[in-house]
């Protein structure tokens, strides 16, 4: 698992007020309680800004991944001790 338990609690407060943010802005859109013409307005509130330490954690993990199925693919290959 490429993430620690430090890791997935951060995940956690940075993951909790985007999806709340997300999910209210998202229900106002449908119900009409906000235009759609705010739209653009919406992606670049400072809510949505967390969307890119939750692309990069991502990005971290699947680095974490990579590498260890590199060191698993390598180790089979016997280029490992």
């Amino acid at each position: 698992m490429p993430y620690s338990d430090a890791d997935r609690e951060q995940a956690t407060l940075t993951l909790t007020p985007l999806k709340d943010h997300v999910k209210q802005n998202t229900l106002k859109f449908i119900t009409g309680q906000r235009p759609l013409s705010e739209f653009d307005a919406y992606v670049k509130e400072p809510g949505r800004q967390r969307h890119g330490q939750v692309c990069r954690f991502g990005q971290q993990g699947v680095q974490g991944v990579r590498g260890q199925e590199v060191g698993r693919t390598t180790a089979a290959a016997g280029l490992l001790p």
